[in-house]
């Protein structure tokens, strides 16, 4: 298969999963982490299905993402599917108690280092009319605790994405501005841009 997929947090959990069914099809991989030592073991293993290109990196580090994608090797530079997978959550404690750092650290991660590799792969998706971007998130965001505030509220973040970009970004990629996909859309204008 001649396509390319970008994997964050790939070291672990969903992410290697990911990498692992993405080489069983043939996929070229993209993989990126912050543990040097588990991507190189994880390219060993992955080599002899596919090619695999590995990135130490920390999505949080915005300038670091950027220039990490945009001097990709030539044979990785046009990605097909970007899987925003690096995430994490810190602290059990109640949110009265909470550590601040704790909760900068997860929004960081969890909410602007999405951010930064979409910004980064998606003007070439567009460019080359093709390609897509799943954000995987948190049960923690599914509702409520009283030891995950931060944590719930910054995946969500993910799965509301789409509806917010889809007018902009789907006439682009698809060629077809008057028929989108059936996203749910904010309530107003004003709540998708405030937030609220």
């Amino acid at each position: 298969m001649d396509k390319t997929v970008v994997i964050t947090g790939a070291t672990s959990g969903f992410g290697a999963a990911c990498a692992h069914a993405f080489a069983k099809l043939g996929w070229r991989l993209v993989l990126t982490g912050r543990r040097s030592e588990v991507l190189s073991r994880l390219q060993s293993e992955l080599a002899a299905l596919t090619a695999v290109h590995v990135i130490t990196l920390d999505v949080r580090e915005r300038e670091a993402v950027l220039a990490a994608f945009a001097s990709l090797p030539p044979e990785f530079a046009e990605v097909d599917l970007l899987v925003n997978n690096a995430g994490l959550a810190l602290g059990l404690e109640p949110a009265h108690k909470a550590s601040l750092d704790d909760w900068d650290t997860m929004v960081d991660t969890n909410i602007k280092g999405v951010m930064y590799c979409t910004r980064a792969l998606l003007p070439g998706m567009v460019a080359r009319n093709r390609g897509h971007v799943v954000n995987i998130g948190s049960v923690a965001g599914a509702g409520p605790t009283p030891a995950a505030m931060s944590t719930e509220r910054a995946r969500p973040s993910c799965s509301s994405s789409p509806a917010t970009c889809a007018p902009t970004c789907w006439g682009a990629l698809c060629g077809s501005p008057t028929s989108p996909p059936a996203w749910p859309r904010p309530s107003s204008p004003r709540s998708a841009s405030r937030g609220r």
